[in-house]
């Protein structure tokens, strides 16, 4: 890559972000100081001590402007998100219980609930913070009955909620 070019690509990158903090300054909602996406890293504490090739990803939410793809879009904040995967071969009904027991012991309230019509309950966990909007954590195997696990927690910030492109 020539020094022209990684100049060009250092200043896109810059205004970029210049972009993205100047317009999410100027929109009420968001996660001012991260501390929301912080609580909600802490799912990564409910893996089971057994498990193996943990990985963590988080994304905290940012302001997305409107899709031009879709008639009369708004543009509004996406969710932050945290995904922790891990492999277990223990039994899912004790992961299960090893997850729920770490989760309810760090402020996190069961509530499972049934996603679609015919599957039974899906175990899922809240949170309220920031002025009672809820995080919603989930468990689950991936693909159902593997050894491969899913710990997931999203949240959607107050203000508009951005409506995302096809």
């Amino acid at each position: 890559m020539t020094l022209i070019a990684m100049g060009l690509l250092l200043v896109a990158l810059v205004t970029s972000f210049a972009f993205r903090w100047l317009s999410a300054r100027n929109h009420p909602g968001g996660d001012p100081n991260g501390t929301v996406l912080h609580t909600m890293k802490g799912i990564d504490r409910a893996v089971p001590l057994g498990a193996t090739g943990v990985s963590v990803e988080a994304s905290d939410t940012q302001w997305l402007p409107a899709c031009s793809q879709i008639a009369n879009a708004h543009a509004g904040w996406d969710k932050a998100s945290v995904y922790v995967r891990f492999s277990d071969r223990d039994p899912s009904s004790l992961i299960d219980r090893q997850i729920a027991t770490a989760l309810e012991s760090s402020g996190w309230a069961p509530e499972p609930m049934r996603i679609t019509r015919g599957q039974g309950l899906v175990p899922h966990w809240v949170r309220t913070v920031n002025g009672g909007q809820s995080i919603d954590a989930f468990a689950y195997a991936v693909p159902a009955g593997s050894d491969s696990w899913s710990l997931t927690a999203a949240w959607q910030p107050p203000g508009p909620a951005d409506q995302g492109c096809p």
